[in-house]
């Protein structure tokens, strides 16, 4: 449980500090399970730092023209067939 309360908090840091440049793009309740299970899967067994990164990756991501503008899109792109850029998918 303690657990899951870091993980909580690192996200709501993530969301306040990270989401205020995109005042255009809101992430919807999918979009904050896909985050937030990407953040789990990638970075569960590591510091709070580490898993603010990973949120910060792929947010940047979807800041960017260069991938998806979606967090959901973003999570799940694949750049060949069954390869994708985050490890647990």
């Amino acid at each position: 449980m303690k657990y899951f309360l870091k993980l909580f908090i690192s996200i709501s840091i993530l969301i306040l500090i990270s989401l205020q440049p995109l005042q255009a793009k809101e992430i919807d309740q999918k979009e904050l399970q896909v985050l937030t299970d990407a953040i789990f899967m990638e970075a569960r067994n590591q510091s709070t730092l580490a898993q603010y990164a990973v949120g910060i990756v792929i947010l940047n991501r979807v800041k960017s023209k260069r991938y998806p503008d979606n967090v959901e899109q973003v999570v799940f792109q694949s750049f060949k067939k069954g390869v994708y850029q985050f490890s647990y998918l």
